[in-house]
Formats: C-alpha cells, sequence, structure tokens
C-alpha cells in the first residue's frame, strides 16, 4: 500500500506509532513501521510504503491514538489517517474487474 503523506501527516503517524511502541514494545510489524516512517522523516518523501499487515497496524495505532486524544482536536486528524488506510486496505481487496 502505498499512502500519500506530508510532514503534518508524517508526525501524527510518528506519534501513533511512538504510544504504539510503548504499549507493545516487543511487537516487529510496529518497529517495521516505524523504522519506515522515521525514513520517510529524514528524506522528506510524499509517500509511506507498506504492506497490508504493517498498514493495518499504522491503522490501528492511529485509531488508539484518536481515543487517547478524544478530548484535543488532534483526534481527528488520527482518526481520519485511520480512515484513509481502511479504505485504502479495502480497496487493495477487491478483485481488479470490481474496482473498474
Amino acid at each position: 500500500m502505498i499512502l500519500e503523506v506530508n510532514p503534518e501527516s508524517l508526525r501524527d503517524i510518528a506519534a501513533a506509532i511512538n504510544a504504539a511502541r510503548k504499549r507493545e514494545p516487543d511487537a516487529e510489524v510496529l518497529a517495521e513501521v516505524e523504522r519506515s516512517v522515521l525514513i520517510a522523516i529524514k528524506n522528506r518523501e510524499g509517500t509511506l510504503v507498506l504492506e497490508p499487515l504493517q498498514a493495518n497496524a499504522l491503522r490501528n495505532s492511529l485509531l488508539q491514538r484518536a481515543y487517547d486524544q478524544r478530548n484535543t482536536s488532534e483526534a481527528m486528524d488520527y482518526s481520519d489517517l485511520a480512515e484513509r488506510i481502511e479504505r485504502a486496505l479495502d480497496d487493495a481487496a477487491l478483485p481488479v474487474d470490481e474496482v473498474q
């Protein structure tokens, strides 16, 4: 999955992954996502390339972060990113003839 990102959304993703890694420090999939995010930040990339399992872990991390921040304005940013990932995962799961 290729997720288009900007510096602000990368910052939100990094915060969500950081919080998720604190909850589950041994989760290898979160470590992989964290590496991808840090590389994207370092290289100022406009996309984040993730495997479906990584994308799902990121989506769950974003939803948890949105819940944790539910009384702040940032909560909507996290949930919007999670919804984008969910739609992309759903689109990727459709057979090619159904997408057209």
